[in-house]
């Protein structure tokens, strides 16, 4: 199976939840969720930019990073307009935050099916779950630390869906050719 890269609607969701994070630790002036936010914005942004340079379906990627423009915009507006104060605002960004990052460590769940499907992993990308599952669950304990649910529960269940995704892998073979693990 040669590499896919992801739809331009998954690379501009992680954009703007970069971004979305960054305003989040801005509100609450929290210096290593700014800078890993920082870092991951500019990466995202960097990468962003070279699947735009390279694609072919400039047009998609336009529509797709107009809603998401749309989107990121009128959250951003709400939080520094019109959001009655600071805690308000810090409130809501923070659920929107929260709600996210659980869409996104479920969005290779889609791949459920195509897995039960074929009867094999071939369509998941092992290191990606082993990675998300780790920094899921760093952010997690970190949330644990700074005692932020916002942090806390979107991690804890990205490490759970995570987990349901590495478990695939034990059940099913990575490709078709090879054989199934007994449990």
């Amino acid at each position: 199976m040669s590499f896919q890269p992801p739809p331009s609607s998954v690379i501009l969701h992680l954009f703007a939840l970069d971004l979305l994070w960054l305003k989040y630790a801005l509100l609450l002036w929290d210096l290593a969720m700014l800078y890993v936010n920082t870092i991951a914005a500019i990466f995202q942004f960097s990468y962003t930019l070279y699947f735009y340079t390279y694609t072919v379906e400039k047009h998609n990627v336009k529509r797709v990073l107009i809603v998401t423009a749309i989107f990121l915009c009128s959250v951003l507006f709400y939080v520094k307009y019109l959001a009655v104060d600071d805690e308000t605002a810090m409130y809501h960004l923070g659920l929107t935050c929260m709600a996210s990052s659980v869409v996104s460590f479920a969005s290779p769940l889609a791949s459920v099916a195509e897995v039960m499907r074929t009867q094999c992993t071939e369509c998941l990308a092992f290191s990606l779950c082993l990675t998300n599952f780790l920094v899921a669950i760093q952010w997690f304990i970190y949330g644990l630390i700074i005692k932020n649910n916002f942090v806390k529960v979107p991690n804890m269940l990205g490490s759970a869906l995570c987990l349901v995704q590495l478990f695939l892998f034990v059940i099913y073979p990575r490709s078709k050719s090879q054989t199934r693990i007994e449990l």
